[in-house]
């Protein structure tokens, strides 16, 4: 599981309702760190300022980390605090922190546990991970997110059989729901127990999902030459190349379009207003989605400081009809 599909999960999971966490806690000390801390307007405000934004952004800053440290030693037992401490240690990736902070897995909930497990994930305790998520293999209804990390720890154990037994019964759900990766890795279970006739199904289910992914595309090709179909393993091949390409052009445009970011911001904190629209018009070429309306924004008012009210209009109407806002 990637850094931003663990992030994705999580602050899915743990965006936090702050009345509800104030109502919570266990035992005396919890309950007067709860009390006090309802108590303290300023500490609350900035709590749930820094848990927004890692709920929206997956971040916190350096100020607020140590600042939360802080309030920790304050109360260590409120629920809220633990809440946020939690959440930003996940931002940070700092995953044995996240597995020192929870201490033990006895007592923990669901969604404790599979923060745990996801943390001994990241740092290859693939068999520590397996262990705690054992306990949620046979919930009502499946839990998905749970099975295919388990799947993942069992396949990373060299357990193909192990993995294809967890996530070929709810192959349909993953299907349905356009989860690709685990696909993939069922395909890749298949291929590894020379159940090349499942792996190239699998594998070809993703493709119709992705017709640019690289792992079932590769894993087609390697099960077409395991089963001598030489013509079949050269197309896959090719496949695997071109989408390999079309990732590494695209990782670039991405490095370059944050370079350029960092460039028009800084002529922009400089007024310098002429490389604003030059460096607006270069980044309109690849910019999508949010970022292509922010670029049009910077065009606009670069247009308006210069002066040049017409080329502002213009770029505004420009604006509003490729992103439908104006």
């Amino acid at each position: 599981m990637s850094n931003s599909a663990f992030h994705r999960f999580f602050f899915a999971t743990f965006a936090v309702i702050f009345a509800a966490a104030l109502a919570g806690g266990c035992g005396d000390a919890a309950v007067r760190d709860n009390e006090a801390l309802k108590n303290d307007a300023p500490t609350l405000q900035r709590l749930e300022a820094i848990n927004t934004r890692l709920v929206s952004s997956n971040n916190i800053r350096s100020e607020d980390f140590i600042w939360l440290k802080e309030i920790e030693k304050r109360y260590p037992k409120a629920e809220l605090v633990r809440r946020v401490m939690r959440n930003a240690l996940v931002a940070r990736s700092d995953w044995q922190a996240v597995i020192d902070f929870f201490g033990t897995e006895e007592g923990l909930g669901r969604d404790d546990r599979m923060t745990l497990a996801g943390a001994h994930y990241k740092l290859g305790n693939f068999e520590k991970t397996a262990t705690l998520l054992e306990p949620l293999k046979n919930s009502e209804p499946r839990d998905v997110p749970a099975l295919t990390l388990l799947a993942r720890s069992k396949y990373a154990m060299g357990d193909a059989s192990g993995c294809i037994a967890i996530l070929s019964p709810i192959e349909g759900q993953l299907s349905s729901s356009g989860t690709k990766d685990e696909l993939a890795l069922l395909g890749l279970a298949y291929l590894d127990q020379q159940n090349y006739d499942e792996a190239i199904r699998v594998f070809k289910s993703v493709q119709e999902l992705d017709p640019t992914d690289i792992a079932s595309a590769n894993g087609l090709s390697r099960a077409f030459y395991a089963k001598g179909d030489m013509a079949k393993a050269d197309e896959y091949r090719k496949r695997t190349e071109a989408a390999q390409s079309n990732r590494a052009s695209m990782e670039i445009r991405g490095r370059n379009f944050v370079q350029q970011s960092y460039r028009l911001e800084a002529a922009w904190a400089g007024k310098n207003y002429e490389e604003v629209v030059r460096l607006c018009r270069e980044m309109l070429s690849t910019a999508e989605g949010a970022n292509r309306q922010a670029v049009y924004q910077y065009l606009v008012l670069a247009y308006r400081a210069l002066g040049r009210d017409a080329e502002a209009e213009a770029a505004a109407n420009e604006a509003a009809k490729a992103t439908q806002i104006r």
